[in-house]
């Protein structure tokens, strides 16, 4: 009986786990259940959680196994374009185990997942610890529809900076953001931005008329920073669209020349001293196993403990996403 089938027989749990990890999605294991969790792939974005019951399988092999279904390969740098580095990965197994579920490079683009759908990561500021992503519903001078919400996950390493101007448009007169006991919109150099988007053409696709009163718009400035599980949640709201400028290209009195996006920052401070040695030896950090314990994956496709240059113990293959020892 070769490997394979062995696999199959004696722990088919462990070998679906293995497949759809690599369709993308994120496990985590307890002692009692194997809990998965779906990652969003659709724009709307949902999560399904499925519960199967615990197969323990252990199989010690004499001797390296070839890959037959890879999940990460190597490391890549970049995607599209966008330079990629710890503690982000360009796939599963590749950077923190922390950002693997929210940052993945997808057919060449880097994306941005979170409940309310996914995002194109335009660009990352490693010394800001920031990146930039593109909601394609949000609005903007060029073009404005009606947008979904954005809203972090509550378990995200991410938060909403304090850079961010969130502007809210077609916004009900009910609207709670229209609360004076709150005070939540910008009403001084605010008005301007709302002036400056409400004069564009493409307000009509929200179903208002160019220059149409800035009634019911609002620079809005929540009460306590929007960090992790926190958002905009437009229906809650009552606003149609929203936009984020994220500068105005030297000229507030032209939304055309404005630059829109939503900066995230991110937490730095998983950088260590193991992932340093690893990264200097030509390796990328990564993580393996059950655990999700440290990885130096090297370009050879060996994975080791510490780092490419032959120390730690090595990890030869990878068999569905699961270590075997050589």
């Amino acid at each position: 009986m070769n490997l394979f089938n062995y696999f199959l027989q004696k722990c088919p749990v462990l070998l679906l786990v293995g497949l759809l990890q690599q369709a993308g999605l994120d496990v985590s294991f307890s002692k009692a259940k194997l809990m998965l969790v779906l990652v969003p792939l659709e724009v709307k974005g949902y999560r399904e959680h499925v519960t199967l019951g615990y197969t323990e399988c252990k199989y010690k092999a004499n001797h390296a196994i070839p890959s037959i279904i890879p999940i990460n390969g190597t490391c890549h740098d970049t995607c599209g374009g966008v330079p990629i580095k710890f503690p982000f990965g360009s796939g599963f197994g590749c950077g923190h185990p922390h950002f693997a579920r929210y940052i993945r490079c997808s057919s060449g683009v880097l994306q941005f997942t979170t409940g309310t759908g996914i995002y194109t990561v335009s660009s990352i500021d490693y010394s800001s610890n920031t990146i930039l992503v593109t909601d394609p519903l949000m609005s903007t001078c060029s073009s404005m529809q009606n947008s979904g919400s954005f809203i972090l996950d509550r378990e995200s390493p991410f938060s909403i900076t304090t850079d961010n101007v969130f502007v809210l448009l077609g916004c009900s007169t009910t609207s709670p953001v229209f609360d004076k006991r709150q005070d939540l919109c910008d009403t001084g150099s605010g008005s301007n931005i709302c002036r400056g988007l409400y004069s564009c053409n493409a307000i009509t696709g929200i179903g208002l008329v160019p220059s149409a009163p800035i009634s019911t718009c609002c620079v809005y400035e929540p009460p306590i920073p929007l960090g992790s599980g926190y958002g905009l949640d437009l229906p809650k709201l009552q606003c149609s669209s929203y936009s984020s400028v994220i500068g105005f290209g030297g000229d507030e009195g032209n939304p055309m020349k404005w630059q829109y996006g939503i900066p995230l920052q991110f937490n730095g401070s998983y950088y260590t001293e193991s992932c340093k040695n690893c990264e200097d030896s030509g390796g990328s950090c990564g993580f393996s196993g059950f655990n999700q314990s440290f990885a130096c994956i090297c370009k050879n496709g060996m994975n080791t403990t510490i780092n490419c240059y032959g120390r730690g113990s090595c990890t030869c293959s990878t068999f569905l996403g699961f270590k075997f020892d050589a």
